[in-house]
Formats: structure tokens, C-alpha cells, sequence
């Protein structure tokens, strides 16, 4: 996959605090596996990185509104959101109580999203593109490549990346600009934190091996299709465009025979080492 900004754009779902901040409604659930990928310094670097760079940026949110509290039926997911009240807003035209609630944006990435350039397209509802206007923001600007991050690795990231694989785009998820619920971790069910794992409580093994493989450190989930799974390592190939990106070492991993990883190890940063040849 090759980066150009005339055809590639970065797009984040749901940069919000409910997800991302310690004071989020979900911080319990997603704390432990933001922290370990370092997922805002992470998308703090892309967001850098792309603007630098003059790729064109992309926020898909979450937001509720008081009238969606009046659907007939619900998955778990939904039902815990409208009894946590994450990513609640006070209405679709009314900003009051907005600044600084669980659906603004994480402080830090204010500076990126409110600079004027980047496309804040409309809500999504559960977790895909379906239901709001990205394909159409992004068809409109040529985009035919979608570097994509944000919240939740296994629910909006996952469900973007499938819709825009079927809408014809190429895509690549950075494995560390995003994160989810952890394996044994309390999570949300049907809006109870339930602190004890499934295995103990029969719950759905196939959903908690889901989970771990997608926190595995070298993304070895693949995806049949026009899909690319990122790393650290991988963003040198936006230094050409981008010369002063600075990022730390690259996490690596071995595989056995069956692409699984057998160790973890780290190798020097390509992009460090470049950037001081250049400097």
C-alpha cells in the first residue's frame, strides 16, 4: 500500500473521552488495554504525522441523542450505552453541557479535530459507516485509501474496516492507535460491569479469544482482502512525506508455523535512525 495524500486520508472513529479518558463511563472496561498500546500517544503521532504530511483527516463519532433512547429493541452493547449515558448529547442542533461530557473529544486531540481542515463527518449509530455520511465525505475527495484508528478495536474500527473493504477502499488499521475491552477485565453487560470473566460464568469464549487476538502485539489477525495490519515500524513509509515524524521502537514479534507469535522483541527504530542521518 502506497501513501499519497491526493488518494489517502486517515480516518479515526470515536475519539471521544467516554472511551479514551480515565474520567470516561468505559475507562474500567478499556483502561488497562488503552494504557498498554499507548493508543492517544499513538493517535496523537498519526494526527501529527498527517497534518504534516497534508493527508486529509476523518472523525467518525458516536453520539446519542435523547430521541434515540426511544428505540424498540437493542443489542447489549446499545442497551449499556443508553443506561451509562456514553456518548450522550442533549440533541442533534444543541451544544449545552457538550464541552468537556464524555462526548467531546479527548483534550488532547482538540488541536487536530478544531484546526478547520479536518472532516468531522456525521454520527454513526451502533458501530459502522453505514448509518452516517464517511463513503460518500470520502468519495467526494478521491480518497481510495483509509489509514484507520480509534475506538473500539473489535466493534466501530472493526465494522468501518468491513464496510469500507465492501465500498471498494483500501485499508490499513494501525494495531496500536486503538484498543478494547480486555480479556478477564470487568465489562459492560447489558449495562452492568460484571467483573467476572467469562470463563467463569459461561459466558462467550469465541468473543474473548476475538478480543486477546486483536491485542496480540504484531497484529497477527489478518483479513483476507485489500486489508494491511500496521505497526510502528510501518509508519517510516510516511516519512518521505513527513521527515520530522518522530516515533519510539517498534515492537516485532517471531511466528511459529501457523503465523502466531512465539516472542516478543524489539528492533531499532527505522525512522529515528533515518531522521538523524538526516538531520
Amino acid at each position: 500500500m502506497n501513501y499519497d495524500p491526493a488518494d489517502t486520508a486517515v480516518v479515526f472513529t470515536d475519539p471521544q473521552n467516554d472511551v479514551l479518558s480515565p474520567n470516561g463511563k468505559n475507562w474500567g472496561v478499556l483502561g488497562a488495554s488503552v494504557t498498554e498500546n499507548k493508543t492517544v500517544e499513538n493517535m496523537l503521532s498519526i494526527f501529527r504525522a498527517a497534518k504534516a504530511g497534508k493527508f486529509s483527516v476523518f472523525i467518525s463519532p458516536h453520539y446519542f441523542y435523547p430521541t434515540d433512547t426511544r428505540w424498540q429493541f437493542n443489542g447489549p452493547l446499545e442497551t449499556g450505552e443508553f443506561q451509562t449515558g456514553t456518548f450522550a448529547r442533549t440533541g442533534a442542533l444543541n451544544l449545552s453541557g457538550f464541552q468537556k461530557s464524555g462526548a467531546d473529544w479527548l483534550e488532547e486531540f482538540k488541536p487536530f479535530i478544531d484546526d478547520g481542515e479536518t472532516i468531522v463527518v456525521s454520527p454513526h449509530k451502533v458501530f459502522g459507516p453505514q448509518t452516517n455520511d464517511l463513503t460518500l465525505q470520502l468519495r467526494k475527495r478521491n480518497v481510495q485509501k483509509v489509514v484507520l484508528g480509534g475506538m473500539l478495536a473489535n466493534m466501530c474500527v472493526e465494522a468501518h474496516l468491513r464496510d469500507l473493504i465492501e465500498q471498494g477502499f483500501e485499508v490499513a488499521v494501525v494495531a496500536d492507535a486503538t484498543a478494547g475491552p480486555c480479556a478477564g477485565q470487568p465489562r459492560v453487560h447489558r449495562g452492568r460491569s460484571d467483573a467476572t470473566p467469562n470463563s467463569e460464568r459461561g459466558g462467550n469464549h469465541a468473543f474473548n479469544r476475538f478480543i486477546e487476538d486483536y491485542r496480540r502485539p504484531c497484529g497477527q489477525r489478518r483479513i483476507d482482502g485489500r486489508v494491511s495490519i500496521w505497526r510502528k515500524a510501518d509508519w517510516r513509509k510516511l516519512r518521505w512525506k513527513i521527515p520530522k515524524a518522530a516515533y519510539s521502537s517498534a515492537l516485532d514479534c517471531r511466528t511459529d508455523s501457523n503465523g502466531r507469535c512465539e516472542e516478543r522483541h524489539r528492533r531499532p527504530n527505522v525512522v529515528r535512525r533515518a531522521q538523524a542521518n538526516d538531520a
